[in-house]
């Protein structure tokens, strides 16, 4: 049985979508719902209520926003409790195209040494999202890719194209590092291997942490292009910039010491990057200028506690 958990926050239009997505196919395999709401701050509206009552939906509040992992762990919980053996992780701004669930479950079943699958992402034009993690992202790897849209963009073209995966590539089932975290499946057995998702992020970073995770424990992770969904992408943090890149700089630290065990003084520099990047949005909008004093002390403590 398949536990499709899907990260509400606040955007409830977006999850009414997702989950209408999912009822309208022709799912061979069982499944539940498992509708995780992050501890919104709106209320769910009355088209959602029926939704859950009428189908296979079962909602799970969270008490406290304490991230993606975080939220997300709280379908997976309940989804093991309830015997599902695969655990399909959607952002609530994916929309399902036939057969992907299915595709994507019966992978699991006949590949053992597979951990993760993953679809083909779309953006809403059509086109093929730009999709990452054909090979590790390391720390130099970091440094590489920052300086692609700079004078020195030619250094680091051998370690992008390696990066980036690109539409033509796709010509069938292809082993990657990682896949999109918006959309992605994953078995039982390599949850019961490598534990729950790490909750030491917020935001940013997971898929980079559980490509690690796969490594580490001998599992595979595979990108199946005969299937997709489409990503409205960015829908929940458009609104809260300041804080979406305080998330992204706390989680990079996070991934770089922990997963990638760099020492400091080779992260410094990146956090210095960083650190002239917050200044520059500064000059651009108010709501940068309003964190300044959050940024500087929690991403401190990132870089120099324990």
């Amino acid at each position: 049985m398949v536990g499709i958990v899907i990260l509400n926050y606040n955007t409830w239009n977006q999850t009414i979508r997702c989950i209408e997505s999912i009822l309208k196919q022709r799912i061979k395999a069982p499944y539940t719902i498992y509708l995780v709401d992050n501890a919104s701050e709106k209320k769910m509206p009355e088209k959602c209520r029926t939704l859950i009552e009428q189908n296979s939906v079962e909602l799970i509040r969270a008490r406290k926003n304490k991230g993606y992992a975080a939220g997300n762990n709280l379908g997976i919980r309940k989804a093991l409790v309830h015997g599902c053996d695969a655990f399909l992780i959607s952002n609530n701004d994916v929309v399902f195209e036939e057969n992907m669930i299915d595709s994507l479950y019966l992978y699991l079943q006949e590949h053992s040494g597979a951990g993760i699958v993953g679809p083909k992402v779309l953006m809403p034009n059509g086109k093929m999202q730009e999709t990452n993690l054909g090979c590790k992202m390391t720390l130099k790897g970091k440094y590489l890719y920052l300086l692609r849209k700079t004078p020195f963009r030619r250094k680091s073209m051998k370690f992008v194209s390696q990066f980036r995966i690109k539409e033509e590539e796709l010509k069938g089932t292809k082993k990657v590092f990682g896949v999109s975290g918006c959309c992605f499946m994953i078995s039982k057995a390599a949850v019961e291997k490598i534990g729950l998702l790490d909750e030491n992020t917020f935001l940013f970073e997971e898929e980079n942490i559980l490509g690690c995770q796969m490594e580490q424990n001998g599992y595979d992770v595979y990108l199946l292009p005969e299937v997709s969904v489409v990503h409205k992408h960015g829908q929940t943090t458009k609104y809260r910039k300041a804080f979406s890149f305080l998330c992204l700089v706390e989680s990079e630290i996070y991934y770089c010491r922990k997963y990638l065990k760099e020492p400091i003084v080779k992260i410094l520099p990146l956090y210095l990057i960083r650190l002239c990047e917050y200044v520059w949005m500064c000059f651009k909008e108010k709501d940068y200028r309003s964190n300044v004093k959050k940024f500087v002390f929690q991403t401190t403590v990132k870089m120099w506690g324990k």
